[in-house]
């Protein structure tokens, strides 16, 4: 992505990379035949910015709107100028407008904002905010409720107020709820779900039909009998018979004897089979193949003729043919012969899994779509009498893995337990659940169960929105920038209660991610939520996100100096100190504040200059890897939050068995990964950077354990390298001899760091 610069007006972006991915989206879209909705994307993006109407950078980048609009955001926090409120008229809109006798235009919206403004519109919504039957998918949904809520308090004045910012967008937005039938779902003990009834039916509510399996069906149940009653045919006319397989090796075999009119009759009637079967019966290729011998001696029974010299001209192959097939399959009726066929249909009697999908999808249809599903088993048990059809799906069918594990994705349950069973694998899924219990947290600030809903429902539609790409030190939109939901603040009322259920959260949320995923960062989406929790809780701790390389401008926020002097003080004179060669004491003198005062911008600037002569980059152009190089020094000196967070909870002394684990579970990962073979250059270098930041958190968990922990480690660590191939070994002992020297105590000679940027070619990157 190319940089230019413009006066007085920071970093833009040029147009280089949205091509790319609209290059990219066609070439896709042409290789598999699929739909061009992407494509389509990324020409909105263009056209936005080349006429100027789309400002990539700005946290409002459609400059008509303003920046609570929920913008449709794709790869790359790039906004297509789409609003996700907007755009076509939603089924239970239509409905709606029916009801209303309302006429379906381009006024239509306009109409339906202002009917939720008449007498009787406030009286349903102020119902729904009773009863709670209501869905708010993205935060635009949510504003006239909180226009109800507030003439439900008699605050007229903040009720004009909010319909004073939203009006202008009357005619492209909606402001109101989706109707429900039954009332959302609260999470019960910190319990979760993944997916929902209503997504998991989607992807398993599909008819598609597996041709392979169509084919083997045919194949076993059509063609394979249909072989062998031809074979049986032909083998009525050998001579001298075929008792046994030894009597194949008779040279003097003939074939065509005994031919009467009998035979023949049988042969047409063969053919005229042969004929219906390949009208119903035409995936298959296998069995239509005109050099295969099922047709050449299909052909031979087409062409018969009762002469001489067809005999002669056919016998020879014929011979061979059924001595072939004999061969392989041994005499038709023999036992070996029966016990291949009954093989063949038990391959079979599993019925085609579209019908249990089938049945899947009625049993899930009696559950609400937006909720999870609390009793798995009532939807993945074997079929019952009263839903299965004999000729499809007998009764008593268990339910294929692959189905459970996708049923299981709306399974309601602790975070842990869902970590524990896998349904969730990385700190990006964490942070997509973890609104669902920081909602709870966050609402019951509120005494009125009405405005808990609300403020519930709304910050989890609030949290689906997409990151933005950001630059100039902008941050993305907050929560309480929302005008409906700023308003609704001054009915909430942080108590003590709340402080410490959000702090518990937090410290149950990252510790579980920390330890569960250690080779991996924090990702910057969960940190939002955490700071959610932290504002919630109370607390002062300046939590940084992963900089993108292709944006960077070359400098650090004060947040960032802040985070260095916690790690800082966490890590002087440790082994992670060590094994960086850095200098924290210079890092304290540079950039501490006192903690009552924000770090000025001469502290965010010292900051930024310590990282970039860290990074040892000689070359002054600018380039990704450049820039990554910088980051990456950055990551290494705050440690990416990990100090921020041990520091909070006192992990080093409460979680010291976690620890250990985590370090082994880390190394393990790192050799698994350097050990993966891969063609893609892209790939191997994404895997080098991972594999550094990964080093990066089991240096940093080294160093919280005592010096005997360490040795132990240390142990541990040397005996499972000593279990890797030479080839492996030979690449990485630069990276864990410093290491293991300096755990030791010993004077290392190894001068290698592992890091994942360069600008030359990576160590790491010299084998396949």
């Amino acid at each position: 992505m190319k940089k230019k610069h413009r006066k007085n007006k920071g970093v833009t972006l040029s147009t280089s990379y949205p091509m790319f991915k609209l290059a990219k989206a066609l070439t896709q879209e042409a290789e598999n035949e699929t739909n061009t909705s992407k494509s389509a994307k990324w020409i909105q993006v263009i056209k936005g910015m080349l006429s100027g109407s789309i400002d990539v950078g700005s946290r409002t980048p459609v400059k008509s709107l303003p920046a609570w609009a929920t913008l449709e955001v794709i790869s790359g926090g790039f906004a297509t100028g789409s609003l996700l409120a907007g755009g076509e008229l939603q089924p239970f809109e239509i409905e709606l407008l029916n009801k209303l006798n309302l006429p379906k235009d381009d006024n239509s919206r306009i109409h339906l904002n202002q009917y939720y403004l008449s007498e009787q519109g406030i009286i349903e919504l102020q119902d729904v905010l009773d009863t709670g039957h209501y869905e708010i998918h993205v935060p635009e949904e949510a504003a006239l409720l909180a226009v109800a809520a507030l003439l439900k308090k008699d605050n007229a004045n903040d009720a004009r107020n909010i319909l004073d910012e939203i009006s202008p967008y009357f005619d492209r937005l909606r402001f109101y709820p989706k109707p429900a039938l039954t009332k959302s779902t609260l999470s019960k003990k910190n319990e979760v779900f993944v997916q929902s009834v209503g997504q998991v039916k989607k992807l398993i509510d599909t008819n598609k039909v597996n041709n392979a399996i169509i084919m083997q069906k045919e194949s076993i149940q059509v063609w394979i009998p249909f072989y062998e009653q031809m074979v049986e045919l032909l083998l009525e006319t050998v001579s001298p018979s075929i008792q046994s397989l030894s009597d194949l090796n008779n040279h003097n075999l003939t074939v065509f004897s005994n031919i009467d009119t009998l035979w023949l009759n049988r042969k047409d009637q063969l053919l005229d089979k042969y004929n219906e079967l390949k009208k119903r019966h035409i995936l298959n290729k296998r069995w239509t193949k005109t050099s295969s011998q099922f047709t050449k001696l299909l052909q031979i029974l087409k062409n018969f003729s009762d002469d001489s010299s067809y005999y002669q001209k056919h016998s020879k192959y014929t011979i061979q043919a059924i001595t072939r097939y004999l061969q392989k399959h041994d005499l038709i009726g023999s036992k070996a012969r029966k016990l291949a066929t009954k093989q063949h249909q038990l391959q079979c009697s599993p019925p085609e899994h579209r019908y249990i999908r089938k049945i899947l999808v009625e049993r899930l249809n009696t559950l609400k779509s937006s909720n999870g599903i609390a009793n798995i088993s009532a939807v993945t048990n074997n079929t019952v009498k009263t839903e299965s059809t004999d000729d499809k799906v007998p009764e008593g069918t268990s339910i294929p893995n692959y189905l459970i594990k996708k049923i299981n994705r709306a399974k309601i349950d602790t975070i842990e337990n869902l970590v524990s069973d896998n349904i969730i694998s990385s700190g990006d899924m964490l942070a997509d659940l973890l609104p669902q219990i920081s909602s709870d947290v966050l609402s019951c600030s509120f005494s009125e169960q009405y405005l808990k809903n609300l403020y519930r429902q709304t910050y989890i539609a609030f949290r689906k929105r997409r990151s933005l790409l950001l630059l100039n030190f902008s941050s993305q939109v907050k929560f309480e920038e929302i005008p409906w939901l700023s308003v609704l603040n001054q009915y909430s009322s942080i108590n003590t209660n709340s402080k410490a259920a959000a702090k518990s959260i937090l410290k149950e949320v990252s510790e579980l991610v920390l330890f569960s995923f250690p080779h991996a960062i924090i990702p910057n989406k969960l940190l939002q939520e955490f700071r959610s929790l932290i504002k919630q809780a109370d607390l002062d701790i300046p939590l940084v996100d992963e900089v993108a390389a292709d944006i960077f401008m070359g400098a650090f926020s004060g947040k960032f100096a802040q985070s260095a002097c916690i790690a800082a003080n966490v890590l002087k004179e440790s082994l992670y100190e060590q094994y960086y060669d850095l200098d924290y004491s210079h890092v304290l003198t540079q950039c501490s504040v006192s903690r009552k005062k924000q770090p000025s911008h001469n502290q965010a600037e010292n900051f930024s200059q310590i990282c970039s002569a860290r990074a040892k980059n000689t070359d002054n152009r600018w380039n990704v890897a450049a820039n990554g190089m910088v980051i990456e020094q950055q990551q290494i000196i705050t440690t990416q939050n990990l100090a921020q967070l041990f520091s909070l909870f006192n992990w080093k002394h409460e979680a010291k068995e976690e620890i250990k684990e985590a370090i082994i579970k880390i190394f393990i990962w790192i050799c698994k990964k350097q050990q993966l073979k891969t063609n893609n250059y892209h790939t191997k270098l994404l895997i080098i950077k991972n594999i550094a930041y990964a080093w990066r958190q089991m240096v940093f968990f080294i160093s919280q354990l005592d010096e005997q922990s360490q040795q132990n480690i240390r142990c541990n660590l040397i005996e499972y390298y000593s279990q890797q191939p030479a080839q492996f070994q030979t690449l990485f002992n630069p990276v864990i001899n410093r290491l293991t020297d300096l755990m030791s105590k010993k004077t290392t000679n190894e001068s290698y760091i592992l890091i994942g940027w360069t600008i030359s070619t990576h160590r790491l990157s010299l084998t396949g």
